[in-house]
């Protein structure tokens, strides 16, 4: 099966992000910092509900969306890129270590 390509997505286009279905987001920072790796059925809907309660929403500067044809698939990609890339903001997927923004709890 051929990968599809990632789509960057500017702060312009968050409110109509021109990407459907299954997907595998990244959001960076003005710097390039990677601050945030989810998953969704709908990244329009997803990324209004961080707009709406995620204090560090307004310092995303750009996102990247990698379209995904599996929901099983995508789930594991998922947590191994939480697991390897460790973004600033992600809570869960750490296994034993259990991480709030880069600290060890």
């Amino acid at each position: 099966m051929k990968a599809k390509p990632t789509i960057r997505i500017g702060r312009d286009r968050f409110h109509r992000p021109d990407v459907t279905g299954l997907v595998l987001y990244r959001c960076y920072g003005l710097d390039g910092t990677l601050m945030y790796i989810g998953r969704t059925k709908n990244l329009r809907n997803r990324l209004a509900a961080h707009r709406a309660d995620k204090p560090w929403w307004s310092s995303v500067e750009y996102i990247t969306a990698e379209p995904h044809d599996n929901l099983k698939v995508l789930r594991y990609n998922e947590r191994r890129a939480i697991w390897m890339e460790e973004p600033f903001f992600n809570q869960m997927h750490y296994g034993r270590k259990q991480i709030s923004g880069r600290g060890t709890v």
